[in-house]
Parts: structure tokens; sequence; C-alpha cells
């Protein structure tokens, strides 16, 4: 998805993930930390955690840190969902591609993206 998002733009690839589920995270933790860098920038949200318990040490704070240690140079953790418009805002320009990824409620986040963004002006 980010390569072919690479190939189309013009500007830079800004990736929006919201991980699906701890357990899931954890058993592909090496594989998520290293499949971003056709992305410029990556904004991690929480865990969807679709009904599972927390796993201690497999959340948003250390995908993030496994991201940048991976040597991607534009990793950040989303505070909360109401934050992504205006983050989003802040990084992109005309030209850039916004890709949401993820498997929870980012459908819902990148349906109303655009509104969000338009509200800002």
């Amino acid at each position: 998805m980010l390569r072919a998002a690479r190939e189309s733009s013009k500007g830079q690839v800004i990736a929006v993930v919201q991980p699906h589920r701890y357990t899931r995270l954890q058993s592909l933790f090496e594989q998520f930390a290293s499949c971003f860098n056709d992305a410029d920038v990556v904004i991690v949200a929480d865990v969807y955690p679709a009904g599972e318990a927390p796993i201690a040490g497999v959340d948003r704070d250390a995908l993030v840190t496994a991201i940048r240690a991976t040597g991607h140079r534009q990793a950040m953790a989303l505070g909360a969902p109401q934050e992504l418009a205006a983050l989003v805002k802040s990084l992109a320009a005309p030209g850039d591609t916004v890709v949401c990824l993820g498997a929870g409620n980012i459908t819902q986040w990148a349906y109303a993206l655009p509104g969000e963004l338009e509200k800002l002006g």
C-alpha cells in the first residue's frame, strides 16, 4: 500500500497506522517496525484492542520507538484521535498523500479527515 502511495504521490507520503489487536502487534512486531520505509512520516495511534487486554511493552509508544530504531526519521505517536486533523495539517502540504492503515475505528477517522481538515482552514 505504501509503495503504491509512494509511486503515485508527487509529495510526501504520510502514513497513519492504528495497530489492530495487541496479540497481532506482538506476533508481528519486527515486521511492523520495519514496514514503513515508503512513508516519509508515520503517525502511530493507540492499539485498537478488539476486546483484548493490553500486553506490557506492546503498545503505540513501543512501536514508535521500534520504527525509529529501524532508521525511520519521522515516526510519532498520535495523542488522541481528535488530534489527527491538526497533526496532519501541520505536516502535510499540497500534493502529499495521507494513507490511513488499520482495521479498527481508523476507517471512521479516514472518512472524517477531509471534513476535519476543512474546518481547520
